[in-house]
């Protein structure tokens, strides 16, 4: 039954937000009993049921393995985690950005500080290039990115760009040592 709960959770991709418990409550059979909360709040309760309350039932002397869950609860935090975005019908701008950087910085710090620095209008940033060679330090990497700047309300102006643009750089400068490449 865990089994398929774990697959259950994972096709509704919550599994990794799931916190499971050793837990004792009746109706389950002490010792043989989890709780699952996801997102801080009680989801429900996995286990064997206890003999006392099989037999009171006339059940078969096997084990039988139920749950309990909180729907609601599972479907919400689903439907928070899954939320559909309306696709703007305003044009894209796209741009690229390389800048210099320490050898031993995670690209996925440079990544994170970008998306940050460009919100709510760059909206997505993808790695296309990583250099290091003669026209770098030996101890630095270039790393050049694709940019796309869209609003989901108006068609974009180069100002409104350039204005992220030089946050973002600003960014970078501050948290990441980074210098741009041109």
């Amino acid at each position: 039954l865990k089994g398929r709960l774990e697959i259950l959770l994972e096709g509704l991709h919550l599994q990794s937000e799931i916190r499971w418990e050793r837990a004792d409550i009746l109706p389950y059979h002490p010792g043989c009993c989890a709780s699952l909360s996801l997102g801080g709040q009680m989801l429900g309760y996995i286990g064997e049921l206890h003999p006392k309350i099989r037999s009171e039932f006339s059940l078969p002397e096997q084990p039988f393995c139920i749950t309990e869950l909180d729907l609601d609860l599972l479907l919400n935090q689903w439907q928070q985690a899954h939320q559909m975005q309306e696709i703007s019908s305003f044009t894209p701008i796209y741009e690229d950005l390389a800048v210099v950087v320490n050898q031993d910085l995670p690209v996925a710090q440079v990544l994170g500080e970008m998306e940050q620095a460009g919100r709510p209008l760059l909206k997505q940033v993808t790695l296309f290039d990583v250099y290091t060679g003669e026209q770098v330090a030996a101890d630095k990497k270039s790393l050049a990115f694709a940019l796309t700047f869209q609003a989901n309300d108006r068609t974009l102006q180069d100002k409104d760009v350039q204005k992220i643009r030089q946050k973002i750089v600003r960014r970078l400068e501050q948290t990441c040592d980074a210098q741009l490449r041109s």
